[in-house]
């Protein structure tokens, strides 16, 4: 009978820890609200906007803030006010990006001064791209491959972001140093097939359904705003501000010069290839 006591005594303990409930209130400090300026220039316009922090409490998201002044110089002496357009909440210039010019913005608000610079470079010349198969083990995946090529004299760092019915679905700052030759190839993970199949509530954020239109946006990016990406990123698993794109007064956010390519397709399964039957596939590629 003795053998049984810590048996029973481990089962006991077990419901019990079961049946405790305690609701635990979590105090969240509360700071003052700091702006978030996120601005852009491009071969599109230029376009900035500028919200406020919230509390984590908070669910309310804030709209953009106008009565700034908002300045875009370059290097070639050239400069843009931008004007803020109070439906999107964003404050625009239908002037264009030249690649090679280095561009400053400076934002005054409330006595407040921010500044931050970026060069902007020449687009990546898209060779091929499209959706496939890709099997690994037993597992088929969902991928989707872009294959650029790039000047080896300049700075090869890019971005690409993939929207799903016009919401962001992937995103991804890289580089391309270390590369022998002229092709940079890119893979996005998408879903697997199994996921398609069961089609679980909990993973249609990630499953690609026949007819999603599919928009693929890249970025070439300089080093400054290749490095704020990365740690924007590693922010997301460690819970700590990214580097910090802006001088002057504290706030939050980026500012990126650069050129932008647009790709539009429609995903449907029967336009997909199988990955390693593709001449040109990444398992292909050599250095």
């Amino acid at each position: 009978m003795k053998r049984y006591i810590p048996c029973l005594l481990l089962l006991l303990a077990c419901l019990m820890a079961g049946s405790c409930k305690k609701e635990i209130d979590i105090d969240y400090p509360s700071t003052a609200p700091l702006p978030v300026i996120e601005g852009s220039v491009s071969n599109e316009g230029m376009e900035v906007s500028i919200t406020y922090t919230r509390d984590v409490t908070d669910s309310v998201k804030t709209k953009g803030v106008g009565g700034a002044l908002v300045v875009v110089s370059s290097s070639d002496g050239t400069s843009e006010t931008l004007a803020y357009d109070g439906v999107t909440g964003k404050y625009r210039s239908e002037a264009k990006g030249k690649p090679g010019l280095t561009y400053t913005l400076e934002v005054t608000l409330n006595g407040r001064h921010y500044k931050a610079v970026s060069t902007m470079h020449e687009g990546f010349e898209v060779l091929e791209e499209g959706f496939m198969w890709w099997t690994v083990l037993d597992n088929r995946m969902v991928i989707y491959e872009l294959l650029m090529s790039h000047g080896q004299e300049q700075p090869n760092y890019y971005c690409y972001r993939m929207f799903r019915n016009g919401k962001m679905y992937r995103w991804q700052a890289s580089d391309s140093r270390g590369r022998m030759n002229s092709m940079i190839p890119v893979t996005v993970m998408c879903m697997s097939e199994k996921m398609a199949e069961e089609n679980d509530e909990e993973d249609r954020e990630s499953i690609l359904y026949e007819g999603d239109e599919i928009e693929m946006q890249i970025l070439s990016i300089d080093r400054t705003t290749f490095d704020y990406l990365k740690s924007l990123a590693a922010s997301g698993r460690t819970t700590a501000n990214p580097y910090r794109n802006f001088e002057g007064d504290e706030c939050l956010g980026y500012f990126s010069a650069h050129s932008i390519r647009r790709i539009h397709r429609t995903f449907s399964y029967k336009d997909m290839k199988d990955y390693n039957d593709t001449p040109n596939s990444l398992m292909n590629i050599t250095d």
